[in-house]
């Protein structure tokens, strides 16, 4: 029961969806949420996330994710080298793993990461430096020509 209410509850599904779901009639899935007693603490949600890379030196960096409204750490690996799509990508699944589903992310701006995300259904957002830096870069383009 425990599944059907953190999808009520978590992942906004109403119950035409938890139905096909767990190939139950509404009615049933009605019952079984009457039933259920929810846990006395309810996890934080965690629907924007803040990503990126801190290096140190050029061999080495770690990567990690906190939840950008409360600052809690969610996500921690270090990395060799530099970034790549696919050491955000492992991260997302780590947190897909427990039960942490993001809608919104801030990174910097890799453009791979950028359609990894969104191909989830993650909205982005660039953290203002790199907008400033964007922005900045495209006034002095226009200007030089």
């Amino acid at each position: 029961m425990k599944h059907i209410w953190d999808d009520l509850v978590f992942r906004n599904m109403n119950y035409s969806e938890l139905a096909d779901k767990y190939k139950m009639s509404e009615r049933n899935i009605r019952r079984k949420l009457d039933l259920y007693v929810p846990p006395d603490i309810i996890p934080t949600s965690a629907d924007v996330i803040a990503m990126d890379v801190t290096y140190f030196g050029r061999s080495w960096g770690i990567l990690t994710i906190i939840n950008a409204l409360n600052g809690k750490l969610l996500y921690c690996e270090s990395t060799s080298g530099y970034e790549t799509v696919w050491d955000y990508e492992r991260a997302i699944r780590t947190l897909h793993e427990y039960e942490v589903y993001p809608k919104a992310a801030i990174i910097d701006g890799k453009s791979g990461i950028i359609n990894m995300l969104e191909e989830r259904g993650i909205k982005v957002q660039f953290c203002q430096f790199h907008q400033l830096k964007i922005g900045l870069y495209a006034q002095i383009n226009k200007t030089c020509y």
